[in-house]
């Protein structure tokens, strides 16, 4: 995430397009800008491995092109390999010593990193070039992890003084008076915060939770229904509308205290998972594992981002690509699913799931010569499987 809003942030796109330095060719510089083009056109569609090859080719042709690394520093932190992701934001403000972006980002990765030292000496220098809510926010989330909270409080305040629809500030001040045991002033700032952020999920559970310790029962239950709402895996919502609802409706509470449970269970793996990436975030069977459990919760765009890593990682797998198939699949989106399974079938043509998948994917799009050349093709390989006898029955 970078500081600027998206107009400003595509005019000085616009502008920076055209920097390079003297000693780079007219002609060097627009194939680099064409490369750059390719390149965040993939980053969109999180085609990481492409658009890494072309911001590779981009600082070919222009060693100095900062927004390239700013963007290959991106998809760094996507991958949770922070180490890359500085080296490429460092390039970057080594190169434009005064270049906003490269030193937030800088910041948000020490800041995911747990270095909170250097996250305040970061934030600083930026806030030396230009004052911004996000940047007094954030310092101010690295005084509160070292527990400097007179600080904390100074910078959440002036984050709002700069714009006052600031979800985030409103949120922060909520976790400061949290932690402070002022529950009701937590309530109005976490208010605020819902206000405007009306669809974060994590706003409304901590509303809830304060509306609960000042015994606000009513609120509380509104605060956790709202949450589920939003996100039905919160696990915290989940188990704080349960522990409300134990003598109002048992019958009900007792699902929900079952459904936490498994939900408490899923968020075990998931943590374990996400620590193992930060210490391994070149190990493709972390991702994909981790896709999988996103698959089970039906966090349909979660699983996308991991499956694509794990591509990212190791092309020569076809598990994920037969799994970004099939969520492409119930999304609708037939054609991209298409092209997954063709993937699989480019790795092993004898893949029995993606030849029954694409035949499947086929049919559904109308193409019945397709879906009956890859059903037949499927029984050669399985002559009793069921979804190609199937398919095949009802094309006739």
């Amino acid at each position: 995430m970078t500081h600027l809003s998206k107009l400003n942030y595509l005019l000085v796109c616009c502008l920076l397009l055209n920097f390079a330095c003297e000693s780079v060719s007219n002609e060097e510089r627009q194939a680099a800008e064409e490369h750059f083009r390719k390149g965040l056109q993939a980053k969109d569609d999180q085609l990481y491995r492409d658009a890494l090859t072309q911001f590779d080719s981009v600082l070919v042709r222009n060693p100095e092109h900062f927004m390239t690394l700013l963007h290959q520093g991106l998809i760094y932190a996507r991958m949770q390999d922070y180490a890359k992701s500085d080296a490429s934001y460092q390039e970057a403000v080594k190169i434009k010593p005064d270049f906003l972006d490269g030193w937030y980002n800088l910041g948000n990765n020490a800041l995911r990193q747990l270095q909170f030292n250097d996250a305040v000496e970061i934030y600083d220098k930026l806030l030396n070039l230009r004052e911004a809510p996000e940047f007094w926010h954030n310092k101010g989330r690295a005084y509160l992890e070292l527990g400097r909270l007179r600080e904390a409080e100074k910078c959440f305040d002036r984050s709002i003084e700069l714009d006052s629809t600031y979800a985030y500030g409103y949120a922060s001040l909520g976790n400061l008076a949290n932690r402070n045991g002022e529950y009701e002033k937590s309530a109005i700032y976490y208010s605020k915060a819902t206000r405007f952020a009306p669809d974060s999920d994590e706003y409304w559970f901590k509303l809830g939770v304060a509306f609960y310790r000042v015994n606000n029962k009513k609120s509380a239950e509104a605060g956790f229904r709202k949450t589920i709402g939003i996100n039905a895996n919160h696990t915290g919502a989940v188990l704080n509308l349960a522990q409300l609802l134990r003598e109002s409706d048992p019958a009900d509470a007792q699902r929900l205290f079952k459904r936490s449970e498994e939900l408490r269970k899923q968020d075990s793996v998931m943590s374990r998972l996400r620590r193992a990436i930060t210490q391994n975030p070149d190990d493709a069977n972390i991702h994909y594992t981790l896709g999988l459990q996103f698959v089970k919760r039906k966090q349909w765009q979660e699983a996308v981002k991991a499956f694509k890593n794990a591509v990212f990682l190791n092309p020569d797998d076809p598990r994920p690509l037969i799994n970004l198939g099939n969520i492409y699949f119930l999304e609708g989106s037939v054609a991209k699913a298409i092209k997954k399974y063709q993937a699989v079938l480019a790795l092993n043509d004898k893949s029995t799931e993606a030849l029954a998948n694409v035949g499947t994917a086929y049919a559904r799009e109308g193409n019945i010569d397709m879906a009956r050349k890859y059903w037949q093709a499927l029984l050669k390989i399985d002559e009793k499987n069921a979804t190609a006898r199937q398919g095949l029955e009802k094309l006739k």
